[in-house]
């Protein structure tokens, strides 16, 4: 039931960035959206566009009985957490219990009177009350943080800022460990266990930046990079 599982994902984030505003969202910033979950939660880094590949395959399973295979086990746990289910088995029991959650299954439409349609328009309007008071509790209750300079810091919630991707869930690992730093000879790049102390990646200008924990560039939102003898010596030690 993978393929439910992604499709339901995007689903999901599409719906959040409606909420805020957003008519058409993009399938890159919904991957970006989940991808970041999945990061923050479940501590495993897949770039959005794995996030795209797995949806593609998905949709043109649509109607198959066929499902794909999400490979990375963390980022099953990190999509089950998304769509707020304790495990799989709890995820399979309820979309195998509902005929709208299996793409298989053809729903018939039937003929609705008057008095029903004026019945759903008005539950239609409720939801939509109930669910804007309680994006706007989420939103404002939320603890936020932006990127300042070279770290991250903890602000508060922006409608602009959060539609041109500025605003990110707060972390507090990446308030406290992640910094973006210029690197020299004298640095460690390693642990004494030989560990990675240092990733890379290039900002929006195409300039390498250096910085202090694994995780996304908080400008291009590409997936950073472990540094490497051969980037040390071409780029920060140069002879």
């Amino acid at each position: 039931m993978h393929k439910i599982l992604i499709l339901k994902a995007f689903k999901k984030a599409e719906a959040e960035r409606i909420l805020l505003g957003e008519k058409k969202p993009s399938l890159i910033n919904k991957a970006e959206d989940i991808a970041d979950y999945v990061f923050q939660e479940a501590g495993f880094s897949l770039g959005e566009r794995s996030y795209r590949d797995y949806r593609k395959e998905a949709e043109a399973l649509r109607t198959s009985e066929d499902d794909i295979n999400i490979k990375q086990h963390k980022v099953v746990c990190g999509l089950l957490k998304y769509l707020e289910y304790d495990n799989y088995e709890e995820f399979k029991k309820a979309n195998d219990a509902t005929d709208n959650n299996n793409p298989n299954i053809k729903v018939k439409k039937k003929t609705s009177s008057k008095f029903e349609v004026k019945h759903k328009i008005i539950l239609v309007i409720i939801s939509v009350l109930i669910i804007g008071f309680l994006s706007f509790k989420y939103f404002n209750t939320q603890r936020w943080m932006s990127w300042e300079n070279d770290h991250y810091i903890e602000t508060n919630f922006d409608p602009e800022n959060y539609e041109v991707g500025n605003l990110k869930l707060y972390n507090p690992d990446r308030i406290a460990n992640f910094r973006k730093i210029i690197p020299n000879c004298d640095t460690k790049f390693y642990t004494e266990t030989g560990s990675t102390n240092l990733w890379y990646g290039k900002n929006e200008n195409g300039v390498l930046e250096y910085f202090t924990a694994i995780g996304k560039h908080p400008k291009t939102g590409k997936t950073l990079k472990e540094i490497t003898d051969y980037m040390i010596k071409k780029h920060v030690c140069i002879d």
